[in-house]
This record gives C-alpha cells, sequence and structure tokens, in this order.
C-alpha cells in the first residue's frame, strides 16, 4: 500500500473550525487590546466589580483545537465601601447595623463647620440625613403627641422622615412596641401612625 502525500492527507483528514476567540468577561466586552493581551503571552490584567468586591485578576486562554479555556489567577480582591460619610467619619459596618436596627451610635470625632466634636448619631432609615447628640440623651423618654417615645424618633418625625418609633406601651410599665410615625408635612400639628410599612 503507497504511503499517501502531504497534500492527499490533508484532503482525507476532517478539518475542525478553529475556535471563537473571547471576547468577552465576565459579562464584559473586551476591545480589540485586551483581546490581543488575552491571547498573548503576558496574559491579560483585568479589574472588575462584583458582590460588593473590587477584583484585580489576571486571565489567560489556553487553546485547545475544539475550544478555548479560560483561566482567572486573582491577584487582589478589595471590599468596596459604600457606607456613608457623616459629619466627616465613614461609618462601619457594625455601626451601619445598629442605626438600621434603630439605635443611636456612639462617635468621636465628628467635624461640623470648623468643629471637632463626640456624640450620638442618630439617622433616617435610608442613611441619607443624621442628627448629632451632644449634650442629650438619644434615648431618653419624651412625651409627643399621644405616646411617649425616644427624643431620638421624635425629633427625626419633626423633621418629616417616617420612623418605626420604639413607644411605650400600656402605661410605659418596661413594655414598649414599635408602630410607623410621620408627618405628611413639616408644619403639622400631629403625626400619622401605622402599624405596618407605609
Amino acid at each position: 500500500m503507497p504511503i499517501p502525500s502531504q497534500t492527499e492527507r490533508q484532503k482525507c483528514t476532517p478539518s475542525t473550525p478553529a475556535p471563537e476567540p473571547t471576547t468577552e468577561i465576565r459579562v464584559r466586552k473586551l476591545t480589540p487590546e485586551q483581546q490581543r493581551q488575552l491571547y498573548s503571552p503576558q496574559r491579560l490584567t483585568y479589574r472588575y466589580e462584583e458582590n460588593g468586591c473590587r477584583n484585580t485578576s489576571r486571565f489567560r486562554v489556553n487553546r485547545t483545537p475544539q475550544w478555548d479555556v479560560l483561566t482567572e489567577e486573582r491577584l487582589s480582591t478589595e471590599k468596596i465601601n459604600r457606607n456613608p460619610i457623616m459629619f466627616g467619619i465613614r461609618l462601619t459596618d457594625e455601626q451601619v447595623e445598629q442605626i438600621r436596627d434603630g439605635q443611636p451610635v456612639y462617635i468621636e470625632g465628628m467635624r461640623y463647620e470648623n468643629r471637632i466634636f463626640d456624640g450620638y448619631l442618630v439617622m433616617d432609615d435610608k442613611l441619607t440625613r443624621g442628627l448629632a447628640y451632644t449634650d442629650k440623651d438619644p434615648n431618653e423618654w419624651v412625651k409627643y403627641g399621644k405616646y411617649t417615645m425616644r427624643r431620638m424618633d421624635r425629633d427625626l418625625i419633626e423633621r418629616g422622615y417616617t420612623v418605626r418609633a420604639l413607644v411605650q406601651w400600656w402605661g410605659g410599665y418596661g413594655q414598649t412596641v414599635r408602630p410607623y410615625l410621620w408627618k405628611e408635612k413639616p408644619e403639622d400639628s400631629g403625626y400619622k401612625e401605622s402599624w405596618g410599612d407605609p
């Protein structure tokens, strides 16, 4: 049996199409320059945000006749701090959690109008505005309308926020409830209430 020539072997061998080049990573389109780097020996260093973290990874492609295999080498991961800054201080995760639970947070070194002070910080539910208490206790009970509530809840209601206020219930013998209280307009004399989220 004669040995087939090179051209005959090429005719007999079924050709597999070359795999499509990788054009995106993590659902983000790559530029032509990034695609060249991805297939180069130097590899592609790529930065992206995912799950509240800023990641830097080195990607490379291992080519096989049927497909390209994309591999990732994680170089660094940094948590993105999206907590609000109040009175010149970025709040920690624990402080934000405490505020969301309806509690004041004691913070040192707050700044306002070229003044540095320590005190309790309370905020609205959306964590957009805050009040600082330097000389009064925000948890002090005050009579406001038909309820006795914390000073901080009264002050937030007066400024037009919807508050899940802590109010004394059945004569104030240690029992409390958390209705939602708010004013339609800040100048209103009374407040509205709801036992469910309004």
